[in-house]
């Protein structure tokens, strides 16, 4: 790996599944209550010291509307990792997850490391840790619980996602 190294990582997942907070709670250490969409894409840059290195990801969060269908592949061109959100209090958004990795794969490589996340873990869940487990492993992903409101493995999501990295440029 050289002394330093880009990585472009798309956040995917449903519409509110949280993607925007989960990024802002790791960028500014923040959350806020009141939710507005992302409207096409939110782009930000932040550096990450591993092993002496340090290594800047450039964090896509893709909206989830479908509006946004058409430009989504430019969106994901270029991509080194996806990270997958679903939120634990709405099934729907774990059964769309294999959509958004097809819609992802069909405009980058399709063995570009995934990892999974189940968000919103501070409220009342409907879907169980082994139903995000299975899924985990039918789509070869890691699986992290986190919730951006009170920060909960939202830091672990991120040093996973560099470790990760950082492995596969070497």
């Amino acid at each position: 790996m050289s002394k330093e190294t880009i990585f472009k990582v798309v956040f995917i997942g449903d519409q509110g599944v949280g993607k925007s907070s989960l990024v802002s709670r790791y960028v500014t250490s923040s959350f806020k209550t009141d939710y507005l969409p992302t409207i096409g894409a939110n782009v930000v840059a932040k550096e990450y010291s591993f092993e002496g290195k340090v290594l800047t990801l450039i964090i896509w969060d893709i909206a989830g509307q479908d509006m946004f269908t058409k430009v989504r592949d430019k969106y994901y061109a270029g991509g080194s990792m996806a990270v997958l959100v679903f939120d634990v209090t709405n099934r729907d958004s774990l059964e769309h997850a294999t959509f958004w990795l097809n819609d992802m794969r069909k405009s980058t490589r399709t063995n570009m490391p995934v990892m999974l996340v189940a968000n919103k873990i501070d409220l009342n869940r409907v879907i169980r840790k082994e139903e995000g487990e299975r899924l985990a492993k039918e789509i070869k992903a890691k699986l992290i619980e986190t919730s951006a409101k009170t920060g909960e493995n939202v830091r672990k999501l991120f040093e996973e996602l560099v470790k990760e990295l950082a492995q596969e440029s070497m």
